[in-house]
């Protein structure tokens, strides 16, 4: 459900989701949304007051991500548009044959029946996505659990593939996680980023000074990353 309060002459609108936790957060995305994430019990009027506390930080972040580069228009899968891989933009090459997708001389090889919509084409382009993730984060997550040892992870945690319109990724309060295909769109150190974030979740669900100690401790680089990913990677790449 969607909310709104006033800041001098702005309007400040934000979503409201409300879930098992003991404190409150707010989230602004690079595409300028807010999302504020609530514990069930807290009334709605102390929620708006929090929120109108931080406004003036709301506003700053949004202030932020409208001078960073523009969102790319919806692609149409045609030859010459450019998709992310692993930090690097590869051109698309469409064919007219059997579907497949294929990373081939530094372009992507698109192949379908020329009677195939853009859509059908996406669904090609997102599955490839989607298999090349679950075999990227498999390996980055062996890596991640061996530096997570140090603060008490020594073991894989249950993890799956999920898109989000607006997340890189996500932690149940039961310890599961969830990351957005999409990411490997971005470097392998920003996979790695999302990664250690979600696995400090397993230990601190929320925010506090202690998960951030706890990620400091395994990615000391994290801020830097975080920050790369926010102002270099769209959520959506296809």
């Amino acid at each position: 459900m969607n909310y709104k309060i006033q800041y001098g002459t702005t309007d400040i609108e934000f979503s409201l989701d409300r879930r098992n936790r003991k404190t409150l957060a707010i989230h602004v995305y690079p595409d300028q949304h807010i999302e504020v994430v609530a514990p069930e019990y807290v009334d709605l009027n102390e929620v708006l007051q929090k929120v109108k506390k931080r406004a003036p930080w709301i506003y700053k972040k949004r202030l932020e991500f409208s001078r960073l580069q523009p969102s790319q228009p919806k692609p149409k899968y045609q030859t010459g548009e450019t998709f992310r891989y692993l930090g690097k933009q590869y051109r698309l090459k469409v064919l007219a044959g059997k579907p497949y997708v294929k990373l081939k001389n530094g372009r992507f090889h698109l192949s379908a029946p020329e009677s195939h919509s853009i859509e059908q084409r996406e669904k090609l382009l997102l599955n490839w996505f989607r298999e090349r993730s679950l075999q990227i984060f498999k390996e980055r997550f062996m890596e991640c659990i061996k530096v997570s040892a140090v603060i008490g992870i020594k073991k894989e945690p249950v993890w799956q593939v999920k898109i989000m319109a607006k997340r890189w990724g996500s932690c149940t309060r039961e310890g599961k996680i969830f990351l957005n295909p999409k990411l490997v769109s971005a470097p392998k150190v920003c996979i790695d980023y999302v990664i250690f974030h979600e696995l400090c979740h397993t230990k601190e669900h929320n925010h506090s000074s202690r998960f951030y100690a706890l990620l400091s401790r395994v990615y000391p680089d994290w801020k830097k990353w975080r920050d790369y990913l926010n102002e270099n990677i769209e959520v959506r790449i296809v």
